[in-house]
């Protein structure tokens, strides 16, 4: 099931604890021998490896990872990983020629990622990201994917502003009463099961609203 497989990805993560400070470690030959369509559990390295195969793409898996990620790694170490796997070293390739693909790999995992779940990121990482597109994947000439990102990111961040005002002005939907008028017990008695428990829902709305995605894969 998906929860077994997020738990053995913990395992072999929990495996590796220094693996937030270290660097991938490229050994060509070990990774030529990985079957990335049959990998069910693996260190934050490998996956983001497989995040960004430039031979094996698998659109479901950079979906499975987004979502289910911050059970296991956090939003700043992602980014660092994923700036660290843009940065092909030549000579651990057999073929240079992939560096290219590999860090347009890695672009496309970042536009998804803020595309889908732009609360992830927080002041800092924006910046961060700012920083990367502007003065390393534009550097290296992927010139268009650069202003894509830029783009993206900039469209995300009026689209949050918006929706921050917004909600603010925008109050809960007037709660469901009698028309007659009624004493209070007799009010009270009148409401639905369903009816009741919507307006006590409707009482925490503005907790309700705020749950994140990523909420749910606690526990």
């Amino acid at each position: 099931s998906p929860k077994n497989k997020i738990n053995k990805i913990k395992s072999a993560y929990g495996k590796k604890k220094n693996e937030k400070l270290n660097k991938f470690e490229w050994e060509a030959e070990q990774i030529q021998k990985i079957n990335f369509k049959k990998l069910n559990a693996a260190s934050l390295n490998l996956l983001v490896l497989s995040l960004t195969s430039d031979k094996n793409l698998d659109n479901q898996f950079l979906k499975t990872f987004i979502t289910t990620y911050r059970s296991f790694a956090t939003p700043h170490l992602l980014v660092q990983k994923l700036i660290e796997r843009y940065n092909v070293p030549k000579d651990k390739l057999s073929d240079p020629k992939r560096i290219p693909s590999i860090q347009l790999r890695v672009c496309v995992v970042v536009k998804y990622w803020v595309e889908t779940q732009f609360y992830d990121f927080d002041e800092d990482l924006i910046d961060k990201l700012y920083n990367f597109i502007d003065n390393t994947i534009s550097k290296d000439g992927h010139t268009d994917m650069a202003n894509l990102l830029h783009d993206r990111l900039d469209s995300k961040i009026q689209e949050r502003e918006q929706k921050t005002q917004g909600s603010m002005s925008i109050p809960p939907t007037n709660l469901c009463t009698s028309t007659i008028v009624l004493n209070p017990i007799q009010l009270f008695l009148s409401i639905t099961d369903e009816e009741f428990a919507r307006q006590l829902t409707l009482v925490d709305f503005n907790i309700y609203k705020s749950i994140q995605v990523q909420e749910l894969l606690k526990g």
